[in-house]
This record gives C-alpha cells, sequence and structure tokens, in this order.
C-alpha cells in the first residue's frame, strides 16, 4: 500500500515506480497491444526497466514546435479580479497574466495596502479599471501613488495596446481606487469579471469568496481558510440539499463541490462529461469554485477522467513535504525563530501560509478543505510525507487503482489551471523547443538561433525586451532565418559562413520591436 511505503522515497523516479506498484503489483505486465500507443511492454509494470522504457519512448517523440495560438481556445479573453494581489499567489498570478496577454486581463486588484508601491506598479502594468486597498489612508495614499506615476507615464500610456478580442476594449486610464470591506465584496461581483482569484490571506477573503458565487463569477480559491471554516455555507450554496444527494460534478464527482456551477435557487448543477450540452459554455462567469492549492488542484485534476458511477474515491492521499523542521524534535524545535519557520524548503508562500506549513496546521487545514471540497470523509483521507514535493496529491479508487498528479513544485501552474479550466496553457518555457527544432533543421540554423539568443539576453539584461518577449524574439529570428540562411550539410559549412550568420542574426534580432504593454 501506498501509505507503508511513503516514508521511504528517495526521488520522484521511485515514487513513480510505487505508484505503479501499489495500483498493479509488481509482476503485472503491460498488454502487447498497447505498444502502438508508446507504453513500455514486455516488462513488469512498477519496475525501474518499465520506467526508462517509457522515458525512452517519451523521448524518442519529437517535441511539439509549433507557435503558441494566437488567442485562448475558449475565444474572447478572461477577465480576472485579482484579490491579495501583492502577495505570493497574487503576484505568481499575475506573472501567468503577464505571459500570456492574449488569454487574460486584469479588470480589478485588492491588497491590504501594505505593499502600496508594488500595488502601484502592478496598476500601471495591467491597468486595472478599480483597485481596492483596506482603509480610506491607505486608499488616500495609493492615490498619491498614482497621480504621480500615471502624470509621469501619461503620455507613453495613451498609446499602449493590449490585445484584443473582437469587441473587447481595455482600460487604459487611472483606476478608481475604493476602500473598505464593503467595497471588497462589490469588487468580487464587478460585472464583466469572469474569473476572482481569492488569495487574501486568512478569513477575510470568506465573505469576497461567497459574494462572486452568488455573482455568478467563477472563484479561483487559494484561501483554503474560507473553506474550512464555512464549509457548510458553501455546501449550502452549491446543493440546497443534504450533503449526501447525489450529483454529478466534472472532476469531483458525486459530493464534491469544484467545478459545480449555482443555479439562481442556490442549486448546484453538474456539468456533463465532455463539457456539457449545447448553450453550457464553459467560460464567462458560471459561479464555479475552482482550487488553486496544488494538492486540491492535483486531486482535482486526477479526478478528471473518473465517472461519477466511480465516485467517492476510496482514500485521497494529501502530499506534505514535511516542511523546515522535518526530523526535528521537540526540543529541536524549543530553538526555532521566526526566520527560521519562514524557510520553507520547497514553495515561496506568504508568511501566514510558511509558518502554517512549519507546524503542519497548513496540512491539517488541507484535509478539512479536502472532506468539504471532495465529500469524501475523513477516515479515507491519509497525508504523506514527501519532501521531494514532486507528487503533488493521489487519489486511490475502489479497484484499487491509484491516479496521481505529478510537477515541478511552482504555484503558477495550479493558478494557470485554475484561470484556464478545463483547458490547458501552452508550454511556459518555449525556448527548449525551440533549440530542438534548430537542431533538426541543422545547417547554419543553430548558429542563427545562439546569435539571436545572445542580442535576446543582452536587450532583456538592458531593460529593452520584457522576459517573456526572448523566445518571441528567437522565433522572429527563425522565422526571418527560412530561405535567408543555408540549410546545408553540416560538411559544407565554413566558418565565414558560421560568421555570416552570426552576424545576420544579431541584425536581424535589433529589428525585433519590444511590446510596448510589458513592462521590462
Amino acid at each position: 500500500m501506498v501509505p507503508s511505503c511513503a516514508p521511504m522515497l528517495s526521488g520522484p523516479v521511485f515514487l513513480i515506480s510505487i505508484l505503479f506498484s501499489a495500483a498493479f503489483g509488481e509482476a503485472a505486465l503491460i498488454p502487447s497491444s498497447a505498444a502502438e500507443s508508446g507504453w513500455a511492454t514486455g516488462v513488469p509494470l512498477g519496475t525501474r526497466d518499465a520506467l526508462e522504457e517509457l522515458l525512452r519512448r517519451g523521448s524518442d517523440a519529437p517535441l511539439a514546435a509549433e507557435e503558441a495560438p494566437e488567442g485562448p481556445p475558449w475565444g474572447s479573453r478572461r477577465s480576472l479580479c485579482i484579490l491579495g494581489s501583492t502577495g505570493s499567489v497574487g503576484q505568481q498570478a499575475l506573472e501567468v497574466v503577464r505571459q500570456f496577454p492574449r488569454f487574460f486581463k486584469v479588470k480589478a486588484l485588492a491588497a491590504s495596502g501594505s505593499r502600496l508601491k508594488r500595488l502601484a506598479e502592478q496598476a500601471l502594468e495591467f491597468r486595472p479599471e478599480f483597485i481596492v486597498v483596506e482603509d480610506a489612508e491607505r486608499a488616500e495614499a495609493l492615490e498619491e501613488l498614482l497621480s504621480e506615476a500615471f502624470k509621469v507615464h501619461c503620455t507613453s500610456s495613451a498609446k499602449r495596446r493590449l490585445p484584443t478580442s473582437g469587441s473587447e476594449k481595455d482600460h487604459l486610464g487611472r483606476p478608481t481606487v475604493l476602500h473598505g470591506v464593503e467595497a471588497l465584496e462589490n469588487t468580487a461581483r464587478l460585472p464583466g469579471v469572469d474569473c476572482v482569484l481569492l488569495a487574501i490571506s486568512g478569513f477575510k477573503g470568506l465573505r469576497p469568496a461567497l459574494a462572486a458565487l452568488r455573482a455568478n463569477k467563477d472563484v479561483a480559491l487559494a484561501t483554503k481558510e474560507a473553506l474550512v471554516a464555512a464549509g457548510p455555507v458553501f455546501r449550502k450554496l452549491f446543493s440546497g440539499v443534504s450533503r449526501n444527494a447525489p450529483a454529478e460534478s466534472l472532476g469531483t464527482g458525486g459530493d464534491g463541490l469544484y467545478a459545480r456551477k449555482v443555479n439562481r435557487k442556490g442549486e448546484a448543477r453538474g456539468l456533463s462529461h465532455g463539457r456539457g450540452g449545447q448553450g453550457d459554455k464553459c467560460y464567462g462567469g458560471m459561479g464555479r469554485l475552482l482550487p488553486v492549492d496544488s494538492e486540491h488542484s492535483a486531486i482535482f485534476q486526477a479526478l478528471q477522467g473518473v465517472p461519477p458511477s466511480a465516485y467517492p474515491p476510496a482514500k485521497l492521499f494529501l502530499c506534505a513535504s514535511g516542511g523546515p523542521f522535518l526530523g526535528w524534535t521537540s526540543k529541536d524545535l524549543l530553538h526555532v525563530k521566526v526566520q527560521d519557520a519562514l524557510k520553507h524548503p520547497k514553495w515561496t508562500m506568504g508568511s501566514k501560509i510558511t509558518v502554517d506549513s512549519a507546524t503542519l496546521m497548513n496540512k491539517g487545514l488541507e484535509v478539512i478543505e479536502a472532506h468539504e471540497a471532495f465529500g469524501v470523509p475523513y477516515d479515507s483521507i491519509r497525508v504523506l510525507i514527501h519532501p521531494q514535493a514532486i507528487l503533488h496529491s493521489a487519489v486511490e479508487m475502489q479497484d484499487g487503482a491509484v491516479i496521481g498528479q505529478l510537477g515541478l513544485p511552482d504555484m503558477k501552474l495550479p493558478i494557470a489551471y485554475a484561470f484556464s479550466w478545463p483547458h490547458r496553457l501552452p508550454k511556459t518555457f518555449e525556448c527548449l523547443d525551440l533549440a530542438f527544432d534548430a537542431g533538426r533543421r541543422s545547417g547554419l540554423y543553430p548558429a542563427a538561433l545562439n546569435a539571436a539568443n545572445e542580442e535576446a539576453v543582452s536587450q532583456f539584461l538592458r531593460g529593452r525586451i520584457h522576459f517573456t518577449e526572448i523566445p518571441t524574439l528567437l522565433k522572429h529570428v527563425m522565422r526571418m532565418a527560412d530561405g535567408q540562411i543555408s540549410s546545408s550539410p553540416n560538411t559544407d559549412i565554413t566558418l565565414e559562413d558560421v560568421e555570416e550568420t552570426d552576424t545576420w542574426a544579431r541584425q536581424m534580432a535589433k529589428t525585433f520591436i519590444p511590446n510596448p504593454t510589458l513592462s521590462p
């Protein structure tokens, strides 16, 4: 069983092997008919040989070198309201927006106001219509910062345009500054907002979350305290019936809350598998709760292919890194200082949640959240200590099969998935694929790519382009290279050819026009 193996985990390779073995047994074989689909065959499932064979076959398949789509697969850009924009999760959410400006735009920002300069910088970059802070004093201070900032940037900002879709227009002027609890709730239910990210630390996020859901907004929930403290309130909002009533919900099965839609009577409508029927469009606010916590996002993803008939799962496994004090004794903990508790070994988070992680209270809150969100009894929830933080969570089905979600410890991944669900965004880092592409073309293409990359990095370090524009500049040069440089066999290439290509590629890189909406 997985729990007994958990303390022995020594790395992601062994971890995957354990998961496979737990589900099927050491001697299980993959049918030979699966060979065409790329699965390893002829070796025991759960062994290192099987994993290495699977990875080898995966590496033999060519990586997709296609460009990212010009627009989102769901149509027009999603309008976001980021509550808690200056905190760790809020800043990483804005990184996602920065990475995908054709997919998302920011309608409103909210923060306590303890980092006003950062909030003003966010306002300049993302141009929200509204900003909410905690009190009148901070609102006044922010107004002064914005007045000065927009005065300096007014000429250039008037010319700046974000990509638009259809008749969409972006707000380019100075935002309206509001303050107080009521303003925060009103912002959460703003017309035109599709998704509200709830990244306000602690209990204060409860009322804005409920306000957004009741206004038919999707809520990307990063504030677990809201669901922990008010699980029955959320359940009543979504179901209006007893917690054991049957319901269908894509991703969470029978009695779960995630991805269910609130109807006007306060009852939840289940999403049919596949994406619903005619008129049941995914985007636009629908009053759905979507997980941002990496562990709950992992369970949510693991359950995507599970039909309601197979719900509930036998067990949920919530993974924990163990925090900064893993292996410490009670005596050791007597010497803990504040700075020690704030040094999480894997995740970059706010102070409160980092301390909660050090005490394991964060995992305790996640257990309650999982119970409320997925409708699984506490006795069926297990916590696994996994210091590598590669496996985020797993689900054991009634037949013993285990489905897990693995990934790097990066909060931007679950944030992006909550923003784009059920779609997935293109690869975040495109340079690797560009290098594979240039290498496969051979000839002088690698020389062109190298020169373009050197110039791109130089421009980034000098503040001429944004970090996310480095691959864009490279693609610009490589497109121009088609028909301009030789793809002759490597044996025919001379030093002079390489030097000429290097000079040409650097010149082409300098013709790249940066996106004025992306501040370097």
